[in-house]
């Protein structure tokens, strides 16, 4: 697998399953250091509160 500047997209990124999904990514970010996520939903305001609890995620785990 290719291991430099993977880049992640959550299709359905409003899902309540999407900050198990990062934290997941997180502890494992060795074996899958991506670059970039994207979160995807069709419900914009889900979206937009996942985006904000995702950026928490990774800016407590920086």
């Amino acid at each position: 697998m290719k291991k430099e500047h993977l880049q992640v997209v959550i299709a359905g990124g409003g899902s309540t399953y999407t900050p198990g999904i990062v934290q997941a990514m997180i502890s494992s970010r060795e074996q899958f250091p991506f670059s970039s996520l994207i979160l995807y939903d069709i419900d914009e305001s889900r979206n937009d509160d996942m985006f904000e609890i995702i950026n928490y995620m990774l800016k407590k785990k920086n």
